[in-house]
C-alpha cells in the first residue's frame, strides 16, 4: 500500500504566525479526511519574505490534534 504524505509551506511574512497556525490546522484536518499518512515541515525558520513556524513544536501540536490511528507495523 503505498502512504502518502503533505509537505507543509512557507508563508509570506505579512501572514501572522496565528494566522498561519490556524490555516496549517485546516490543511491538516484535510489532509486527515482526504487519507494522507504524513506531514512534513521545512527547517528554514526565516527567510527573505518568507517564514516557516519551528518544525518541532508545530508537530508536536499537531500530533495533538490529528486523530489516533492503528499503530501500523515497523519496516523491517
Amino acid at each position: 500500500m503505498v502512504q502518502a504524505g503533505i509537505l507543509l509551506s512557507d508563508v509570506p511574512t505579512s501572514t501572522t504566525p496565528a494566522q498561519q497556525f490556524r490555516d496549517i490546522l485546516r490543511i491538516v484536518a484535510e489532509a486527515e479526511e482526504n487519507g494522507f499518512s504524513y506531514i512534513l515541515i521545512g527547517q528554514h525558520f526565516l527567510y527573505g519574505d518568507l517564514r516557516w513556524l519551528q518544525p518541532v513544536p508545530t508537530l508536536a501540536r499537531l500530533a495533538a490534534h490529528v486523530a489516533p490511528t492503528t499503530r501500523r507495523p515497523r519496516p523491517r
